[in-house]
């Protein structure tokens, strides 16, 4: 299972699926001006998305739904890619709130949607991102999909991490752990997949809950690359992480909906495998 990505070009639709996929592979430019359209096996309520050149146009970033054989605009949006001046000018993560009346409906075959004729997508909903702006943009994306942690807190439990000479040890011009976090974040998804509490990362509602798990576990996966002199702090990081992970309350989309509702708030779902 994984996600599909295609934004439109002046009418043409451009499959962006393995570019924004994988954040250690090529980037793609997107000109902002019309949509990105994401598809998943699941509804969910949120995307992070990696900015490798920042947007530099006006415009108004919208979310829509696939509901009732039209695009539906959600309710509510909170966009941590926005910047001092425009959406899309950092790396961040995207949530919204779909509209309570409404909701999401599985598409069986993306070519019955008008402008996804040239697709042959099964069996999915759909998302699509607009932004609108009045001339091109330079926005170059690296990444969609999940990071649950960024560099303020991974700072905030390992300060000796915010150090420029380490980045460059692990890749010439590193600044950012952005590659550490969003692989700590798939080995989160891989975990929660492996107690059978998902079968898919869009069942994650709530990315605040994995924040500190998501902190050692990039922790750990950074001694790991510093060498066996590591180990110890690897092997205590991973500790950490594991006492983070076993705290129960999982956010997870239990009904398949997209919502985050109060009873996937209060239920306790505890299961612990090690």
């Amino acid at each position: 299972m994984f996600d599909r990505y295609f934004y439109d070009n002046a009418g043409t639709i451009v499959d962006r699926t393995i570019p924004w996929s994988n954040p250690y592979t090529a980037t793609g430019a997107w000109d902002a001006k019309t949509y990105i359209y994401v598809s998943s096996y699941f509804p969910f309520n949120h995307k992070f998305i990696d900015i490798d050149a920042a947007n530099d146009q006006a415009g108004t970033l919208s979310i829509e739904v696939w509901y009732n054989s039209a695009w539906t605009a959600v309710a509510d949006i909170v966009d941590y890619t926005a910047g001092s001046t425009y959406s899309l000018e950092n790396s961040g993560n995207i949530f919204f709130t779909q509209d309570e009346d409404k909701g999401w409906d599985e598409e069986d075959d993306s070519s019955d949607i008008t402008e996804l004729a040239d697709t042959k997508i099964y069996s999915s909903y759909w998302m699509r991102i607009g932004y609108a702006a009045a001339s091109a943009s330079s926005l170059v994306i690296n990444y969609v999909g999940h990071r649950f942690c960024d560099d303020n807190a991974l700072y905030s439990y390992y300060p000796q991490f915010n150090n420029s000479s380490m980045l460059t040890r692990f890749k010439a011009g590193k600044t950012k752990w952005t590659e550490q976090e969003i692989s700590a974040s798939d080995a989160i998804i891989s975990d929660l997949r492996s107690r059978n509490l998902i079968l898919s990362k869009d069942q994650i509602l709530d990315s605040k809950r994995y924040e500190l798990p998501c902190v050692h576990k990039t922790a750990e996966i950074i001694f790991a690359g510093m060498g066996r002199s590591f180990d110890d702090d690897r092997i205590v990081a991973r500790k950490q992480y594991d006492e983070s992970m076993n705290t129960g309350g999982f956010a997870i989309d239990q009904n398949a909906d997209g919502n985050y509702d109060r009873v996937e708030k209060t239920a306790n779902c505890k299961r612990m495998t090690r």
